[in-house]
């Protein structure tokens, strides 16, 4: 595993948990290189309100990290809407890296 230029071998334990408040440096800097691989680059403040609205309304969706030995590494972006064929909510995975 590569991530933020450490090496890890394969076999390091990945932990997968909701993301926290004290996370959402990382989860920036992360999203905000996701983002650039892929030529998008939101202002820093609309990326920034986007990660603090997750955190802290959960209605609208969930932050998760993985971490290895302690450290943010990875981060997904699920967000929650309904359904109209379903009649029911729905959840769209919108970023993973």
């Amino acid at each position: 595993i590569q991530s933020g230029g450490d090496r890890r071998t394969p076999d390091a334990a990945m932990t997968i948990r909701p993301a926290h408040t004290a996370d959402q440096q990382r989860i920036f800097e992360l999203l905000h290189a996701q983002l650039g691989e892929h030529a998008i680059q939101p202002p820093d403040e609309a990326l920034a309100r986007a990660i603090n609205r997750l955190l802290h309304t959960p209605e609208l969706g969930r932050l998760l990290v993985a971490e290895v030995d302690g450290r943010v590494v990875g981060v997904a972006a699920v967000t929650l809407g309904a359904t109209i064929e379903r009649g029911g909510q729905s959840a769209w995975l919108e970023e993973l890296y």
